[in-house]
């Protein structure tokens, strides 16, 4: 039993390092497109993120693909770069997901600030149509954490027309009537580094100056020990099997930073 635990160990530490090593090596759009087909690890988005301005290009490219179309469109979600918004709300992709709008939930969770009537628009629809269960709710509350009077307004016509939603939009509408306080220009981001058996936290500091975020501190506030991430079965359910997001707490309020 020791032994096929060992092996399996090994074995999964041999493809998830091979995956990684791939990624970094990606030039073209068809190894992109072969290691979204092949390298199922959870890490994978993460490791794109990363090198995202050398891969964004290719991954616009294979929104359309038939096989790795919703996978691609859900990692340039996650980077969230505007332009890349603005391409894939009027560019649906091709490959498999569970059901026909489930697509919709990675974009409506990414526009926390709208900056076109397109992009309003689309959060706006995915809001009041009961389709699928994970995009609107994801809509509500994205139109929750951007707290302006003008989501207010598309959350007071949604408890309207999406009555099966009525609690969750009250439940917005009245965060958003405490008008919770603005971030003050600081931010803390923990960062997790995973390095063999270990998985070690670090916590960087950003200050705002002007329009841009400068680091100011980087520092390791946690180590733990666990055993390394496994590479996941390849299936072709890839997300959730929920027919709708848990429940969703209301975000504590975090007070203005202090001077």
């Amino acid at each position: 039993m020791c032994r096929c635990v060992l092996s399996f160990l090994v074995w999964s530490a041999v493809v998830f390092g091979q995956c990684r090593k791939r990624v970094a090596r990606v030039q073209q759009i068809n190894a992109l497109r072969q290691v979204l087909e092949e390298c199922n690890s959870h890490e994978l988005a993460e490791w794109i993120f990363v090198d995202e301005a050398r891969l964004r290009g290719p991954l616009r490219a294979l929104i359309t693909d038939r096989k790795v179309g919703d996978r691609a469109l859900r990692i340039l979600a996650l980077i969230g770069d505007p332009s890349d918004l603005e391409v894939m709300i009027h560019q649906p992709p091709n490959g498999e997901s569970i059901t026909e709008d489930r697509w919709k939930y990675s974009i409506v969770s990414t526009l926390l600030q709208p900056r076109s009537e397109n992009q309003w628009e689309f959060l706006h629809n995915a809001a009041i149509s009961d389709n699928d269960r994970w995009v609107d709710a994801g809509a509500i509350l994205t139109l929750q954490l951007n707290h302006s009077p003008r989501s207010e307004r598309i959350l007071e016509e949604v408890a309207v027309k999406n009555p099966r939603r009525a609690g969750m939009v009250a439940r917005a509408l009245a965060l958003i009537q405490t008008n919770p306080p603005a971030f003050e220009g600081k931010a803390i981001v923990p960062i997790i580094l995973r390095s063999g058996w270990n998985r070690l936290t670090h916590t960087a500091t950003f200050h705002r100056i002007g329009t841009h975020w400068m680091r100011r501190g980087v520092r390791e506030t946690l180590q733990a020990f666990g055993m390394p991430p496994f590479p996941m079965i390849i299936t072709k359910r890839t997300v959730p099997l929920l027919d709708e997001p848990p429940p969703v707490i209301d975000p504590i309020r975090v007070p203005p930073v202090q001077h």
